[in-house]
């Protein structure tokens, strides 16, 4: 019998219909989630394109080639048309652009070639936008020009990072930002500077000569580039695409996912709650998921804390004093195995891919368990990140069984 035969409840991200994420255990719909998201999303799908969902249908992501739930908070792109840079809404600094040259990453003719004049000066696409700490993003393809510049104005303090489209390398140059650079094939290079600087603004893409090159770079490039989506988003990471293909800023809403009345799946005395996860950026906010009554006076909490790359778990029962369980993980970025175990003896403890890392004893028993909320149990402090599966077990696992089950 395999290990998870035992689970009550089983979620892999491989089925949805609709606001339902389908569980595979059980098989008669009792575990199946249901799913919020107000809005349009993007995602990644099994062919490695991006591509658009409806309003409330979750969104399985192959990003990283294997399908997870995708959960993200409410962002707004706030550059007009991100996909149109012949628009006017873009200023040209000695550059040309050819609409509808390229397949760009949504599989679809739809990306821009822009063209140098080669003449001694800057070449740029330039879109304004008011002071704030964002992050700053843009799908590219080298053509003939390897290095590009975004940057964004005021000071000369302000932001700048440097891009190489043939090795897929970013370098930051100056403090408070950081510049990296995502693969999505076909030469295709998601470029991304995000910044703390609250004085930063506009969005500047420039042609560069190197991996240094300082601000506004005057050169005589005759270079050529494919561009595709550009995003300005209020947050210290980039999120998923958000198209804004017209004069307006665009918002995609947060995405949200529970359910209720399983009290049938979930042992109050003794069990395990267990989830593959990894964080969409270490970003100093408590995200979290939870078995609970609905109140803060019995539930089994875990997640990522505001602490840097912090794993914590929290286990209370009938409004004793809680259990604090924690881990500091290398990058909580990666992906996590995580189990937490409680039993009727009050032992609680957290492994972590295969590790015992924490361990606690609590002083009550934890009774009402009717509920699963990827929030805390009073519905703030929702889970953004990625979830590969979910199980929840109605019995307490041994140190082996849960050394087995979180091995990566």
């Amino acid at each position: 019998m395999s290990l998870y035969d035992d689970a009550s409840l089983i979620l892999y991200p491989s089925g949805y219909k609709e606001d339902k994420i389908y569980s595979l255990k059980p098989t008669d719909g009792s575990g199946d989630l249901t799913f919020t998201r107000a809005s349009t999303a993007t995602r990644v799908n099994e062919s490695g394109l991006i591509e658009s969902v409806a309003t409330g249908v979750p969104r399985i992501d192959y990003t990283s080639g294997c399908g997870k739930l995708l959960l993200e908070p409410q962002r707004t792109n706030s550059l007009f048309y991100s996909e149109q840079f012949d628009n006017a809404a873009w200023t040209k600094g000695a550059v040309s652009v050819t609409a509808n040259n390229a397949v760009s990453p949504d599989g679809y003719t739809n990306a821009d070639l822009i063209t140098a004049d080669g003449t001694t000066t800057q070449h740029y696409v330039f879109q304004f936008q008011s002071a704030a700490a964002r992050t700053y993003s843009i799908f590219l393809k080298m053509g003939t020009q390897r290095y590009v510049q975004i940057l964004t104005s005021g000071a000369t303090t302000a932001p700048v990072a440097n891009y190489d489209l043939q090795n897929g390398v970013a370098n930051m140059v100056g403090s408070s930002s950081t510049a990296s650079i995502e693969n999505y094939g076909n030469g295709w290079y998601r470029c991304i500077l995000s910044t703390t600087d609250a004085a930063a603004a506009s969005f500047y893409l420039l042609f560069s000569s190197s991996m240094t090159s300082g601000r506004y770079e005057v050169n005589n490039s005759s270079g050529t580039i494919w561009a595709y989506g550009a995003e300005a988003e209020v947050g210290s990471y980039a999120t998923s695409y958000i198209p804004a293909t017209s004069g307006t800023a665009v918002t995609r809403l947060a995405d949200a996912a529970s359910k209720t009345g399983i009290s049938s799946l979930i042992n109050s005395t003794e069990g395990v709650l267990y989830a593959e996860i990894a964080a969409l950026a270490d970003d100093g906010t408590n995200r979290f998921m939870t078995l609970s009554d609905g109140t803060n006076d019995n539930r089994v909490l875990f997640g990522y804390r505001a602490v840097t790359n912090q794993i914590f778990a929290r286990i209370e029962g009938n409004n004793s004093a809680s259990v604090d369980l924690e881990y500091i993980s290398s990058d909580t970025t990666l992906n996590s195995k995580v189990a937490i175990s409680y039993d009727s003896s009050f032992n609680y403890k957290m492994y972590v891919n295969g590790l015992l890392v924490d361990s606690g004893i609590g002083t009550d028993s934890i009774i009402g368990l009717d509920r699963l909320d990827f929030a805390n149990a009073i519905g703030t402090e929702n889970f953004y990140g990625n979830v590969q599966n979910l199980m929840v077990f109605p019995s307490a696992l041994s140190d082996t069984e849960l050394a087995t089950l979180t091995t990566l």
